[in-house]
């Protein structure tokens, strides 16, 4: 419930701001591991490439709850920009089978959505992910 309310403020925006991803980015800081956990999810839902960073050292970090790591690198397949598939790449052999699941399936979702030719969104320019996901299927009303 915390991600909904968190989410539909911003929904009617396009893409948010550069502000808007830094500051949700604060989040993944705060001490509660559910919390942290409802910003990453956020944050993908928002796909902004500006919260790969942070999203990435929550992925990263030494002793991080693996729900957070999780929807972290979930979070960075649906920003999908190259520098997120690079990283996936790296993990998708973690030691950690709940990140190594994760960065499977979120490397899945930015080839389907870069790749997809059924009409249910068309590849975005420079291969971005979140774009693709977000463009209004042609021809579908």
């Amino acid at each position: 419930m915390v991600h909904l309310r968190l989410t539909l403020p911003l929904y009617p925006l396009p893409l948010p701001s550069v502000c808007t991803a830094q500051g949700l980015c604060k989040g993944l800081a705060d001490p509660s591991p559910l919390f942290r956990h409802e910003v990453a999810y956020v944050l993908g839902q928002l796909a902004h490439p500006a919260s790969a960073t942070a999203l990435m050292a929550s992925v990263t970090k030494e002793g991080e709850h693996e729900m957070v790591r999780h929807e972290a690198a979930e979070a960075l397949g649906a920003i999908g920009t190259e520098e997120c598939v690079e990283f996936l790449e790296k993990y998708k052999d973690d030691g950690t089978v709940m990140l190594r699941e994760s960065c499977v399936v979120a490397l899945d979702c930015v080839d389907y959505w870069s790749s997809s030719t059924d009409g249910l969104a068309a590849p975005a320019e420079g291969g971005d992910a979140a774009a693709a996901a977000a463009a209004p299927a042609e021809g579908k009303h």
